[in-house]
């Protein structure tokens, strides 16, 4: 199953990874760009693994990370929910982390227990969102909105 969502773009001005952690705050402005999330399950009915893999991919920043979601219910702390890195010397990535981790702690803490043995992420964003002038001049483009939309 394949499912694409968007959301408002955001830019945040000050803060940086601080804002991951209470009592932190961080400077945010709206922008008129979106951010798309295409989530791709697979169930794997004959995988005798423990685990889910969950793949994300960021195209315009040819960036891949994947990780292994481990999660068990302890008696006295509540649900426990674990990433662990499965590729070698990967990059880690606090935001997509710690948001994988909410957003999985969520589902299986709401009973879902049908969670699938893969979950594939490509997240991307308007183009003119991110800094676009360096494929503009490798294209030998001119910055109008016209060739910004058209860059892949």
């Amino acid at each position: 199953m394949s499912v694409t969502v968007s959301a408002p773009g955001k830019v945040l001005l000050a803060g940086g990874y601080l804002v991951l952690e209470s009592p932190n705050a961080g400077l945010v402005l709206a922008a008129n760009k979106r951010f798309y999330c295409t989530v791709d399950t697979k169930d794997d009915k004959d995988s005798e693994n423990d685990f889910t893999t969950i793949v994300v991919n960021s195209p315009q920043f040819h960036s891949r990370w994947e990780y292994r979601l481990l999660s068990t219910q302890r008696e006295n702390d509540g649900l426990c929910v674990r990433l662990i890195s499965a590729l070698d010397n990967q990059t880690t990535n606090d935001f997509i982390e710690k948001t994988l981790r909410l957003a999985m702690a969520y589902v299986i803490g709401g009973g879902n227990k049908m969670i699938p043995s893969t979950i594939e992420l490509t997240i991307c964003a308007d183009n003119d969102f991110y800094s676009t002038i360096p494929h503009l001049e490798e294209r030998s483009l001119v910055g109008t909105p016209e060739n910004v939309e058209s860059l892949p």
